[in-house]
C-alpha cells in the first residue's frame, strides 16, 4: 500500500496539552508461582502521542484539509513534536511566516525562510548506538536531559548530557533507529512520522464560537 506522507504545519500545532511517549512495548506474559511479573519485549517499540491543540476560526479548515488528507489511516503524518520545554518557538525569533531577510523584508510571497534549529553532530553513532557527541553552540538554547530532538523523522529523547572538551556527549532514547553520521545536523525542532489510530482521529468539532480543541492520536510509522 502507497502511503502519502502528509505534513502537519507548525502553525496548528498550538498545543495545549503534551505527552509525547514511548511505548516499548512489553507483553505481559503472566506471574510466576514467586509473585513477580514476567515480561517480554519482543517488539519494537514506537513513539505514541495524542496532543490536544486549541482551534480557531479559518485554523479548523485548515487541520480539517490536512487530517482529511490521510484517508483515514492510509496516510502518514510528518508532525512536529512541539513542546515548549523543548523548543519554544515565541522565544526564538519564530515568525509565524517564517525569517525575513536582514532587512526585514520577505519574498513577494509574503512569506520568509523556514527556520529550523540544529545542533551540529561531531561524532557520530550506528543504528543502535545511544551516544553522540555534538555541538549545541548556535542552539537558541542548550541541550538539557528530557527535550525531544529528532534526525531524519526519527524522534529521540535526550536523557542525559555531559559536557566534554568543548562539546556535548549525550545519550538518547530509544536507542538510534539508523546511523547519524558525523558532521551530520541533529534537528532540535523534533519532528517524526506518524500514522492515525483511528480513521476518525482529529475531527475538529466546533460550536458558534468557532473555537476547536481537536485531540490527535497519533502512533509512530515504522515501516519505513
Amino acid at each position: 500500500m502507497s502511503r502519502t506522507i502528509i505534513d502537519v504545519p507548525r502553525n496548528l500545532m498550538r498545543v495545549t496539552q503534551v505527552n509525547w511517549w514511548i511505548d516499548w512495548r512489553g507483553q505481559s506474559a503472566g506471574g510466576t508461582n514467586a509473585g513477580t511479573d514476567q515480561v517480554v519485549y519482543n517488539r519494537f517499540p514506537q513513539w505514541v502521542g495524542s496532543p490536544e491543540v486549541l482551534l480557531r476560526d479559518e485554523a479548523i479548515l485548515s487541520w480539517r484539509a490536512v487530517m482529511l488528507s490521510a484517508r483515514g489511516r492510509v496516510g502518514v503524518f510528518r508532525v512536529p513534536l512541539m513542546d515548549a520545554l523543548s523548543y519554544a518557538p515565541s522565544l526564538h525569533g519564530h515568525h509565524p511566516n517564517g525569517r525575513p531577510f536582514s532587512n526585514d523584508l520577505r519574498f513577494s510571497t509574503g512569506q520568509g525562510f523556514a527556520y529550523v534549529p540544529f545542533a551540529n553532530v561531531i561524532t557520530g553513532g550506528a543504528a543502535g548506538a545511544t551516544e553522540l557527541l555534538v555541538d549545541d553552540a548556535d542552539a537558541h538554547k542548550p541541550l538539557r536531559p528530557g527535550v525531544f530532538v529528532s534526525h531524519d523523522d526519527w524522534p529521540y529523547a535526550v536523557t542525559s548530557v555531559v559536557p566534554e572538551d568543548g562539546y556535548k556527549l549525550i545519550t538518547v532514547e530509544m536507542p538510534l533507529r539508523a546511523a547519524i553520521p558525523s558532521g551530520s545536523n541533529l534537528d532540535l525542532d523534533a519532528r517524526g512520522l506518524f500514522v492515525a489510530e483511528t480513521d476518525t482521529m482529529g475531527n475538529p468539532e466546533y460550536g458558534k464560537k468557532l473555537r476547536a480543541t481537536p485531540r490527535g492520536q497519533f502512533k509512530e510509522w515504522l515501516n519505513r
